[in-house]
Order: structure tokens, then sequence, then C-alpha cells
């Protein structure tokens, strides 16, 4: 999957998924805290409180720590940029048919 994201993924969806991570790394460390998925750091920040206010504190503590416990590759504690570009791809997008023919075209290096 690493190897498709990196060498597959168009510009543009790079792009969007960066423009996002900017956004929730509200301290712009490069990671992402339970505190920055839950809730950012100002009311305007796009964090699942503010993403889903229909969602009790409970609910949300819960699919936070849910991605943080999926997407956290080196157990920090944390979710770094690669790592968020990982998880934030959707199965069907990373694995579609085009992407893996690519993929495999890179790979197959018989003459």
């Amino acid at each position: 999957m690493t190897f498709i994201m990196t060498n597959v993924v168009t510009h543009d969806e790079i792009k969007e998924l960066q423009n996002l991570f900017a956004k929730l790394d509200t301290d712009k460390d490069g990671k992402l805290s339970q505190q920055e998925l839950y809730s950012g750091r100002q009311i305007s920040d796009p964090g699942f409180k503010q993403v889903y206010p229909h969602l009790d504190d409970d609910a949300i503590n819960e699919q936070v720590a849910n991605i943080i416990r999926n997407a956290d590759g080196n157990h920090s504690g944390l979710v770094d940029y690669t790592e968020y570009l990982i998880i934030s791809m959707q199965k069907e997008k990373l694995l579609s048919k085009d992407k893996l023919t690519k993929a495999f075209n890179a790979f197959d290096l018989v003459d």
C-alpha cells in the first residue's frame, strides 16, 4: 500500500490530503495528537468534535483512539504525516484496478 500511495496516487489527491493534515496539525509539529484529532485548538479547527457534533464525548474519544491505534505504525501515540497519508487513502481508491495495474507494471521487469 505504501508503494502505491507514494508512486501511483495523483498530485491532486496528495494535495487534498496535505491541506487537511495542515488544518488538523494545529501546533504544526508534523504529528497529529489525540487532542488535535478530537477538537483541534480552536473552535474553527476541523477536529472530530466539530465534524461530528451529534456524537457524545465518549464516542468521539473512542473514534479518535481507534484512529490512532490503527494509524500509529511506530507506536508513538501520535499520527505522523506518512501514517496519516496511508490511513487516509480509502482502500477502494488505493486499490483501484488502475492503481494496481500501474503498481504491477512498475514491478514487472520482464523484457
